[in-house]
């Protein structure tokens, strides 16, 4: 009975026991990885690139995957020039080392411009590893080295299917023309229908109309969805018009889903006008919400600006799908584009449609146009259209920009108060009051001074409301010296203004103005009181009976 439990506690230990090389090997893979990222922060520190290079040459000989791995991932991150100085310890390496440092080797030899790494990345196309040669493709993506493209037309014949489609995506990234005509031929042949597949895909990344004929060729006869789908993408993307009309039957409903929406998608690419007709009925028809977006995007695309009155604007008043909503409002200002015009026609159909917040947006776009004429005139009589109905909403933060575009549209006074008005009602008294004081006319500011005065303001807001109108009734003194059509200007609105400068002209008279004979005639226009010569030098004694007037 003892042999029982002791076999039960052996057998249980058995997987701690089998855990312990792994363990133990995990540790010690810490261990150096800690040990490596110590060493190099030491000669980073330091300033010493030699230790540098020496110690990630040591790391490129550990019996470890992970620390080669790190050695290499390193290298890479160094500048140009100490990646061309590891070159060498990287090549005296190479010929005999394990499949997993080749494979670190060719990514990183793969971004050092030399000969001796360009020649040692296109020879390892031939390396009896699937593993190397799928990274020598992902190495010549951006490769410009002599027989590249060759090297990459060899491995997309590679029997490996996995080293196959990393040739393919390198072709795409690379786009060489040269490329084109041997990938096109080979369509008709291939049998691997995810090798046909990631060809057109690639054909369709490189962009060359010489592709064209091909994939035509092969959508017209494939039975494989996925791969019509490829050939109907890739034509959009190479953007040759031959293929348009080719591509309309793949509009309709026998077709799955997608091969409609890539079909609608790549007519608007390749600016298939012949579609508009059948797109239009879509755009408004189509239960399926993605054909209508694609619709709605294909418009903006290729269709004239005519059709946004006639065909995306009476779409968008009835759509209720805010992703096809954002794609017709899209086209929509991508066929408007910039002109004044045409911004105008779609805003004031807007505006006809009841639809406040898109016709101020639109407004909005023509904000840095600088038109002239009529348009200007028309753009003028826009804004203030939108700026009066989000005042009668209420919605005066969204009103004060059109309102600023007043006065650069017509210059004038008006203009200007109205930008005050909505500062006000925004309660920014003092852009309303910065505003006002840019008026060659000052009654408008000290009005509105005057009036925040008389709200009780803090210590602080008082004597600063008190400086500008004082400042302001300055500048009007100053009109009594002028032209006489000037003068009668001034004195006119000094009556109109009465007590609420008669403060500043006080003020003036008990500091000592630079001209007593202005000031005294103001103020007697205001109170009534006359001014005596034989007492006019006594500005004290003129301000208190001012001050006795003000205060009755």
């Amino acid at each position: 009975m003892i042999v029982v439990p002791f076999l039960l506690a052996w057998t249980a230990a058995l997987p701690a026991q089998d855990d312990d090389p792994r363990r133990l090997r995990d540790e010690l893979v810490k261990a150096r990885l800690e040990n490596l990222t110590l060493k190099l922060q030491l000669a980073r520190l330091t300033a010493k690139p030699d230790e540098e290079l020496r110690i990630l040459e040591e790391a490129l000989d550990s019996d470890l995957v992970e620390v080669v791995t790190a050695g290499f991932r390193e290298l890479g991150t160094l500048s140009e020039d100490k990646r061309k100085a590891a070159v060498p310890a990287v090549l005296r390496r190479y010929g005999s080392a394990r499949e997993a440092f080749r494979i670190e080797a060719i990514s990183f030899l793969g971004r050092v411009p030399t000969a001796e790494a360009e020649t040692t990345v296109v020879r390892s196309a031939a390396d009896a590893s699937a593993a190397v040669r799928r990274a020598v493709a992902g190495a010549l993506k951006a490769a410009s080295a002599s027989g590249a493209v060759e090297t990459l037309i060899q491995l997309f014949r590679d029997p490996d299917r996995a080293v196959r489609i990393a040739a393919l995506d390198a072709l795409g990234v690379a786009k060489r023309e040269s490329a084109v005509g041997p990938l096109a031929s080979a369509l008709a042949a291939e049998q691997d229908p995810l090798i046909v597949e990631k060809t057109v895909d690639a054909l369709g990344a490189m962009g060359s109309p010489a592709a064209t004929d091909a994939l035509v060729q092969l959508l017209s006869t494939t039975p494989r969805e996925t791969i019509r789908w490829s050939c109907i993408n890739s034509l959009g993307m190479i953007g040759d018009s031959k293929a348009g009309p080719r591509l309309l039957p793949f509009m309709e409903a026998p077709q799955p889903m997608d091969v409609r929406q890539v079909t609608i998608e790549s007519l608007g690419k390749l600016k298939e006008t012949g579609a508009l007709p059948r797109l239009s009925e879509l755009l408004v028809k189509a239960p399926e919400e993605k054909l209508r977006q694609s619709a709605a995007q294909a418009f903006g695309m290729m269709a004239g600006s005519g059709s946004i009155t006639d065909t995306l604007l009476p779409a968008y008043l009835a759509e209720s799908s805010e992703p096809v909503l954002k794609a017709i409002w899209a086209s929509m200002l991508a066929l408007t584009g910039d002109g004044v015009a045409a911004n105008e026609r779609l805003a004031q159909a807007f505006l006809g449609a009841g639809r406040r917040s898109e016709a101020e947006q639109i407004c909005t776009r023509l904000h840095g146009s600088k038109p002239e004429g009529e348009l200007r005139v028309r753009r003028l009589a826009l804004e203030e259209t939108i700026a009066r109905i989000l005042t009668e909403a209420s919605d005066y933060k969204t009103a004060l920009p059109h309102y600023k575009q007043l006065p650069a549209l017509s210059p004038g006074s008006d203009a200007v108060r109205r930008v005050a008005a909505c500062q006000r009602e925004l309660k920014d008294y003092d852009g309303c009051l910065k505003t006002l004081a840019d008026l060659r006319d000052p009654e408008p500011m000290i009005d509105e001074a005057a009036a925040q005065l008389q709200a009780g303001p803090s210590d602080d807001r008082r004597r600063y409301l008190e400086a500008l109108l004082r400042g302001g009734t300055q500048r009007l003194v100053e009109g009594l010296s002028g032209r006489d059509d000037v003068r009668r200007a001034a004195l006119d609105t000094i009556r109109r203004l009465g007590r609420k400068i008669l403060p500043a002209l006080i003020a003036e008279l008990e500091e000592g103005p630079k001209s007593p004979s202005a000031v005294l005639e103001a103020g007697s226009v205001v109170t009534g009181i006359p001014n005596d010569p034989a007492t006019a030098a006594d500005l004290k004694a003129k301000a208190a009976a001012w001050r006795a007037w003000l205060e009755k």
